[in-house]
């Protein structure tokens, strides 16, 4: 069996693995990186099943910062990972978030509202006629407000993986096509990582970047956190109207969102208290649109 030795090694290859390693070089370029990623067709993995979408309107400065933050990003995004004169599309596009309120959210979301205003964040408060102009489809059933990020957006989260991960192999990552299958320590002191075909990879610092697998892979060396995979479905329908527009992405109190892909299509979406916990379940299910 063979070993090698490296600084870090990020357990996971999806957008969270390979930006963690891209912002790594970029804070020391001398620094050895290992990604390990069990499918690198990545079919199964978070990034590429993710809605892609992203907001200012949350109620936790954190969460508020970084999407300020990522929002930056998506600015530069494809001047700064050019490899070899390829520049990845991102396919951002802001076509805002609109956020409809009813009594029971009011109160909650002008909070959240004073927040993001206190930051800096670029969002308006409105009136059930002001919403009705943004999103002229909508009934206005129960509506008395409603948020709108303007500059909130839709992304290919497989565009953005695609991009960090060929920026870090240019920069000197290694790249691993593997399954870990042990996490090594001595004592308590992480010291690497075993692979499924018997090859040890050293470091004292593994970081666990697994996604839906995350949990199983904190179990072997004893640690529980707090990850539990759930199934979302969306479903795509086409509709007889065709708005001249692309229209913002729509939040209803219910829970169910519509993001409009263009022309008469629509992606729709919920989740459900019983909701299906685990990583052997990928069918769409008609009961759950229906």
């Amino acid at each position: 069996m063979s070993s090698k030795n490296y600084d870090v090694i990020i357990v996971g290859g999806g957008v969270m693995g390979c930006a963690t390693a891209y912002y790594l070089l970029k804070f020391d370029s001398t620094l050895k990186v290992a990604i390990i990623e069990k499918d690198p067709t990545y079919e199964f993995a978070s990034t590429p099943l993710s809605d892609g979408n992203m907001r200012i309107q949350f109620n936790i400065k954190e969460n508020i910062q970084m999407s300020q933050y990522g929002m930056e990003v998506m600015k530069t995004f494809a001047d700064e990972f050019e490899v070899d004169g390829v520049k990845p599309d991102a396919a951002f596009r802001q076509q805002g978030n609109l956020f409809v309120l009813d009594e029971h959210s009011k109160d909650e979301s002008y909070e959240g509202y004073l927040l993001q205003k206190s930051l800096g964040c670029d969002v308006e408060w409105l009136t059930p006629e002001e919403v009705g102009k943004y999103y002229p489809l909508y009934n206005l059933k129960d509506c008395v407000a409603g948020t709108f990020g303007p500059k909130d957006g839709t992304m290919s989260p497989m565009g953005v993986l695609n991009g960090y991960k060929k920026k870090v192999i240019q920069l000197g990552a290694e790249y691993i096509h593997a399954e870990v299958n042990q996490v090594l320590k001595e004592g308590n002191q992480i010291v690497g990582v075993k692979l499924s075909d018997g090859e040890m990879l050293h470091s004292k610092i593994v970081m666990n970047a697994a996604g839906a697998w995350a949990k199983h892979i904190a179990e072997r060396v004893g640690a529980s956190i707090p990850v539990e995979p759930t199934k979302r479905q969306v479903t795509i329908v086409e509709a007889n109207v065709h708005p001249q527009k692309v229209l913002p992405a729509l939040f209803l109190p219910s829970g169910l969102y519509v993001i409009h892909e263009g022309e008469g299509m629509f992606m729709i979406g919920k989740c459900f208290a019983d909701d299906y916990v685990g990583t052997d379940d990928f069918v769409w299910e008609r009961k759950m649109f229906e």
